[in-house]
């Protein structure tokens, strides 16, 4: 495809965006359809990509191939007009495939922290001057708010996304997977579908490396079902490197203590330590997992670790967006009971005695409040006060009986927790009643969350 033009319905998209930078990079005329009008779309923009918001406006005519995600159902009109023109119709992991499959790659999957794990291998390998291409759903500074680069060099790393399966399309070198929860079940049907799918990843091809949290329930359940377990770095705590070890003599166990808001770990006898500017046991298990696949790719450990000592993040994770009267505003995109708990501890790390935890949390998708409510109540239980808003759809069909109140009341803190209108006008008045000088306010969903910070901000 690399002479050809292409056209993605939902150019906006975080994936989708990503590869648009990336095809930007390879001096492609890019074109493209998204309804909204983003900063993400206005960068593209900038870059000479074209975008219309209007889909009954679209000509196919000097198109080569139209690029698709999986969140496009077959009535959306340019998809259509695609099928009707005999356009090729090229899925966004089949793009990924294409591009990537050139070059010695890394692929990272999981059900957290895929993104994250991303982004850290990748500035691993840009700052130790790799000219590595790169592809993550999320922007970050380290590619001046983009979250796709291609260059010349040896490496790639690519977030492999597990939502609809086609992460079994990547047949990466190296592979990560920093853990496997009960998400996605929409798609997967079953826990055990899900688990088979991640084994198949894991060994989708033979001469790769796997990079696995063997920590996790769900990673443990993926290795039980593969014959063989070889080629496989399973990296965990101390406390159960032995007894991983011995149920699984193939893999290469590589132990890890956390104490102090530090990971660390010993190489060729001598003490090494990650330290983040960030707070959070997961955010140090994923840098170990960057740290293994950039060994494996030649980098100096002391020059990786000083990489990860500067990390500077993801947008719309554990992001900064502005204090006001001495109240810190941060966004995260966690929408899953897991990261919701993480984010809640990690904001308790970093806020000073006395301080409260203020969440404003929007549920993601009715399938998913459906399937988690009384794992989100569980979560969220751990906030010191609480603002639910209405359910997010992301285009699904409303389920009846499923609402943020199967969520309240499930709460065992109904008396810090308040139920939002969805008006954003109304809600950030009744937000500002209840936050003090000195809090942390946290806005948390996949969905349009933000902008209820942003606009207590404002």
């Amino acid at each position: 495809m690399k002479d050809k033009k292409p056209f993605f319905i939902g150019i906006g998209g975080s994936g989708m965006s990503s590869l648009a930078h990336i095809l930007l990079d390879l001096k492609l005329e890019v074109k493209g359809y998204d309804k909204a009008n983003t900063d993400t779309l206005r960068k593209l923009e900038m870059r000479g990509a074209k975008i219309t918001h209007d889909p009954e406006s679209v000509s196919l005519d000097s198109i080569d191939y139209v690029v698709y995600s999986s969140a496009v159902k077959e009535t959306h009109p340019i998809f259509k007009k695609a099928l009707d023109e005999h356009k090729t119709l090229v899925h966004r992991s089949e793009l990924l495939h294409e591009l990537f499959s050139k070059k010695f790659s890394i692929a990272v999957a999981g059900s957290h922290g895929k993104t994250t794990t991303t982004a850290m291998t990748g500035q691993i390998l840009l700052e130790g001057t790799q000219r590595p291409a790169i592809m993550l759903g999320g922007e970050v500074g380290f590619l001046n708010d983009r979250g796709g680069k291609w260059d010349n060099g040896k490496w790639g790393v690519y977030e492999s996304d597990e939502s609809d399966g086609t992460f079994l399309n990547h047949k990466a070198d190296i592979k990560i997977v920093t853990n496997i929860d009960n998400d996605h079940l929409d798609h997967y049907k079953t826990v055990e579908n899900l688990h088979e799918a991640f084994a198949k990843f894991i060994h989708n091809k033979k001469s790769s490396t796997a990079i696995v949290y063997i920590g996790d329930a769900g990673v443990e359940a993926a290795i039980d079902l593969l014959e063989d377990s070889k080629n496989i770095i399973g990296y965990v705590e101390t406390s159960r490197a032995t007894s991983l070890a011995a149920k699984f003599p193939e893999i290469k166990i590589e132990p890890f203590e956390i104490f102090d808001n530090e990971l660390s770990f010993y190489r060729n006898g001598m003490l090494k330590r990650i330290k983040l500017p960030f707070a959070g046991d997961h955010y140090l298990k994923n840098a170990f997992a960057s740290l293994l696949a950039a060994e494996i790719a030649d980098l100096e450990i002391d020059r990786i670790l000083e990489t990860l000592s500067q990390y500077n993040g993801v947008k719309r994770r554990l992001e900064h967006l502005g204090t006001l009267n001495n109240i810190h505003v941060y966004d995260d995109y966690g929408h899953h009971p897991t990261e919701i708990l993480a984010v809640i501890q990690s904001i308790k790390r970093m806020r000073p005695v006395g301080a409260k935890c203020c969440i404003i949390f929007q549920p993601h998708r009715y399938t998913r409040t459906r399937d988690h409510y009384i794992d989100f109540a569980k979560a969220l239980d751990d906030s010191d006060i609480l603002f639910l808003l209405p359910i997010y759809s992301a285009g699904e069909t409303p389920i009846e009986g499923i609402a943020t109140e199967l969520i309240y009341d499930n709460l065992t803190i109904k008396d810090r927790t308040i139920l939002l209108t969805g008006e954003i006008e109304r809600d950030v008045t009744i937000i500002k009643k209840y936050i003090l000088s000195g809090d942390y306010l946290v806005s948390l969903g996949a969905g349009n969350v933000r902008d209820w910070a942003e606009k207590f901000l404002k």
